[in-house]
């Protein structure tokens, strides 16, 4: 069984039409690596046909899970975990290859079943006063 592999990204100068910087959430119609004269670091356009350099994103994987809301959970995102102290935020771990959530004092890993008990509640570029020091 496979997960949906799908990204979503952070742009630094990007805002939308209410002028605040915003998700570029949706699945990417087009990425754009190589230069152009319009943009010389490459962009990609969101389904909204919105865009953004690729120099200036963060791009964020789904992890594979939905939180207990339903909400997809991504890399970057700030979750609670039921019975936990802490929040935690969620990352990829290069030595294990693959996701966990990584707190001040504790690493998780995901595991079937624990998006029941987890709640998304922002992520790290909008809501970075949710991760504990």
């Amino acid at each position: 069984m496979g997960r949906e592999i799908k990204y979503r990204g952070w742009c630094e100068t990007y805002t939308g039409r209410s002028g605040t910087k915003k998700f570029m959430e949706y699945q990417f119609k087009q990425i754009k690596l190589e230069p152009t004269s319009f943009n010389p670091q490459g962009s990609f356009i969101g389904k909204e046909g919105t865009w953004c350099g690729v120099h200036e994103s963060v791009f964020m994987q789904y992890v594979g899970f939905s939180d207990k809301n339903k909400m997809d959970i991504y890399e970057g995102d700030i979750v609670h975990i039921d019975g936990q102290c802490e929040n935690f935020t969620v990352i990829w771990v290069c030595d294990n290859a693959r996701f966990g959530l990584q707190s001040k004092t504790q690493l998780l890993y995901f595991e079937f079943g624990i998006g029941g008990r987890i709640e998304v509640i922002g992520n790290k570029y909008e809501n970075p006063e949710l991760i504990q020091n």
